[in-house]
């Protein structure tokens, strides 16, 4: 098992980044699903406010890519 962590804040990115990556309460369950439906994915939380968006991932796979989770936060 391996846990991975990652996200962007108000510290590591300016204010119109965040907001390509910010989910907002009316598509969270939509990006959760899809969360979900990663095959290398067991586990996973997603957090995301006005300052910062993060991923906590729980994966078999220990070089997890990370494209497909982009693609939960960018799509609508």
């Amino acid at each position: 098992m391996n846990i991975f962590c990652f996200g962007i804040s108000h510290q590591t990115a300016n204010v119109e980044v965040r907001e390509r990556f910010a989910i907002p309460d009316s598509a969270l369950a939509d990006s959760l699903m899809r969360l979900a439906q990663i095959s290398s994915v067991d586990e996973g939380v997603l957090l995301s406010t006005c300052n910062r968006t993060e991923f906590y991932i729980v994966s078999p796979d220990s070089q997890l890519a990370v494209e497909p989770l982009f693609m939960i936060s960018t799509v609508r």
